[in-house]
């Protein structure tokens, strides 16, 4: 059974997650029969069929992509500043003291007071990206700072006698050995970005941004077509789907380049 497994073992993850997904419907479709109420909590086939329609109108696209060039390009400042920042305090032990209050009071505070006042200060394209940025870089700063600091200390000893501050050590040793950490960062960031940014377009709820938060906001407070709101799930869902294959294929090919 061990040998059968190993030799087929991509064959039988690939089925399981397919099992997994199949499950999962079916577990939508016996609580929606159960609820008995397809207006609030229609089934698997009425909802895809909704989505079909969806699907030939060109808003939905654009909206789609709204929210997530809103999102990439906030996540992207967020990784930017969180991996420079998380450098500069390995390197630079007062700054990592000066930043600590700063990540730690972002960590703690919950995002939906954040919105708030956002929305009370400012309701502009800034806002989005600011809510992003300010729950994705202490997640990338940790991570990078975590990355470097738990580098075996022998290692650390070794490089400060070749030239601790050298881009070549940085580069060939320090930054190989913290990438696992690195890449669990990038990992967590990039879905939360893209829940965040989904989020914040619910919470702030007007027209500017025209994303799928917003569409989402849209359905289920001035439309209230919850059908809808279903829909435009499957499409964030399908959506960070396809962002998740291509960062797992991005995150092979850079580990292949730093081995």
């Amino acid at each position: 059974m061990k040998q059968f497994y190993k030799n087929h073992k991509s064959l039988i993850n690939i089925l399981f997650v397919i099992l997994g997904i199949v499950f999962l419907f079916l577990v939508w479709d016996v609580a929606s029969r159960s609820y008995n109420s397809p207006y609030v909590f229609p089934n698997v086939i009425d909802t895809f069929a909704n989505l079909g329609l969806l699907l030939t109108q060109k808003s939905i696209y654009l909206s789609t992509l709204t929210t997530l060039g809103m999102a990439l390009l906030a996540i992207i400042f967020s990784l930017i500043f969180g991996f420079v920042f998380g450098v500069l305090s390995f390197y630079i032990e007062l700054l990592r003291n000066f930043l600590r209050p700063f990540v730690s009071f972002f960590k703690i505070i919950p995002t939906v007071c954040v919105v708030i006042l956002l929305i009370l200060f400012s309701k502009g394209f800034a806002s989005y990206l600011i809510i992003v940025f300010l729950v994705i870089f202490p997640i990338m700063y940790e991570s990078t700072l975590n990355g470097f600091i738990n580098i075996d200390k022998y290692i650390i000893e070794s490089c400060k006698m070749e030239g601790f501050y050298r881009p070549k050590v940085f580069l060939k040793v320090l930054l190989p050995m913290s990438f696992p950490y690195i890449n669990l960062g990038l990992i967590q960031s990039i879905g939360l970005g893209l829940k965040v940014e989904i989020m914040s377009e619910i919470l702030i709820g007007y027209g500017s941004i025209r994303g799928l938060g917003y569409l989402i906001y849209e359905a289920q407070s001035i439309t209230f077509n919850f059908i809808d709101i279903y829909s435009y799930v499957i499409i964030v869902i399908f959506v960070y789907g396809i962002i998740d294959l291509l960062l797992f294929l991005l995150r092979k090919r850079i580990k292949e380049k730093i081995n």
